[in-house]
């Protein structure tokens, strides 16, 4: 079961770093040429998302499925995260003389919010999982 859970949310989670990994590669930005560091940090942090939520579903006999909707969701939200970050218009001379971002700007620009994402989701699909009536999927 383990193994299930694991391989699962790995596949999930690593084809949306992929997909985002993409996008910031063919940004044209400059930092489009840290996409190697990015896919490397992302997926570190999907391989330990994927292990613990994997560690916690066979001690608590957790199904796939409906905590599996969640994990989709989570990848969905980083790409659209990263396509945010890179789309989303900002002015950011108006900023730099004092104009206030909008709480979607900050939240798009914040440093920490891609792992904050993947602690949501992480969160959730615990509470999914949990309290689902759902069969095991073996």
């Amino acid at each position: 079961m383990f193994r299930a859970h694991f391989i699962f949310v790995v596949i999930v989670l690593f084809t949306g770093n992929i997909i985002a990994t993409i996008i910031t590669a063919n940004s044209g930005n400059p930092d489009s040429a840290w996409w190697p560091v990015f896919l490397c940090v992302f997926s570190a942090v999907s391989l330990v998302y994927a292990g613990l939520f994997s560690l916690l579903a066979k001690w608590k006999k957790m199904s796939i499925f409906p905590a599996g909707y969640v994990h989709i969701l989570v990848a969905v939200s980083f790409v659209v995260l990263i396509i945010l970050f890179y789309k989303l218009p900002t002015d950011w001379n108006a900023i730099n003389n004092g104009a206030e971002m909008s709480s979607l700007q900050k939240l798009v620009h914040s440093d920490i919010s891609g792992y904050i994402l993947y602690l949501v989701g992480f969160l959730m699909s615990l509470l999914v999982g949990y309290t689902s009536k759902s069969g095991e999927i073996s």
